[in-house]
């Protein structure tokens, strides 16, 4: 696998703080930046969200993306349809797709165990395109909280799911639970996929304090963040953004201060 491991960064909705999280990025790093645009049916609809501090309308997500090669461009796909079917998912992702605009490089879908058949179908006509599949804990109680059920699922998307993200607080701000992340990771790591973390990771370098524990164990791991660099409004704080893309890119280079 040669995925390279990125640093997330959820609700952005612009593209000057799209280029100026891209710029905090040192030329000879490994990694990339996540530049994450929130989009549900409504916004891919080309309706306004009823959060429209964090969901841009639909005709402006692909002028956010910068055209950067150590920028990984994710549309952030948030959807619950129990009823929903594989062809009316990968027709879904296709408008997404569409949305992206030529400088999209990944889809994330949260959401809960989309049908496998539909995910499959996207990638093979997009193969290009990363997909990303959040783990949250309604994905995980489903699976009866056991990390081995949760891989045995997993395997259902092998070849079309890149990262697999575990996310159990959905973005929210919590602190990361280095041994419940543990327990999910070890039996995930031999699967072919990348692995990533999603915690309140923010602008203050103890946030990260397990997640230093964890990349010693599964090296290349990425990471995301949403609400911790934000403001009271839903807004993201560019400054606490890059406070925390610092302190990230500097665990992954050995050197967390």
């Amino acid at each position: 696998m040669n995925r390279k491991s990125y640093v997330g960064v959820g609700a952005v909705t612009n593209s000057k703080d799209a280029n100026s999280l891209v710029r905090e990025v040192a030329p000879t790093a490994s990694h990339l930046v996540q530049i994450g645009v929130m989009v549900d049916g409504k916004t891919l609809r080309g309706e306004p969200s009823a959060f429209p501090s964090q969901l841009p309308v639909s005709v402006s997500v692909a002028d956010i993306f910068p055209s950067n090669s150590k920028a990984l461009n994710t549309i952030i796909y948030s959807f619950r349809d129990p009823e929903l079917r594989a062809k009316k998912l990968a027709a879904e992702l296709g408008l997404v797709q569409k949305i992206g605009g030529n400088r999209l490089h990944a889809v994330q879908l949260n959401t809960v165990w989309p049908p496998f058949e539909g995910v499959i179908e996207f990638k093979e006509r997009h193969q290009l395109m990363q997909i990303i599949l959040q783990l949250n804990q309604v994905a995980l109680d489903s699976a009866g909280g056991s990390p081995l059920v949760v891989a045995k699922w997993l395997k259902k998307y092998k070849g079309a799911v890149d990262y697999v993200l575990f996310d159990p607080h959905e973005g929210h701000g919590h602190s990361l639970d280095a041994k419940e992340a543990r327990k999910y990771l070890a039996a995930l790591k031999d699967l072919e996929v990348s692995l990533g973390v999603a915690a309140g990771f923010g602008p203050d370098p103890r946030t990260f304090d397990t997640a230093e524990l964890l990349l010693e164990e599964f090296p290349g791991l990425s990471f995301f963040t949403q609400d911790s660099v934000c403001d009271g409004t839903g807004l993201l704080s560019l400054s606490k953004a890059t406070g925390y893309l610092k302190n990230a890119f500097a665990l992954l280079e050995g050197s967390v201060s």
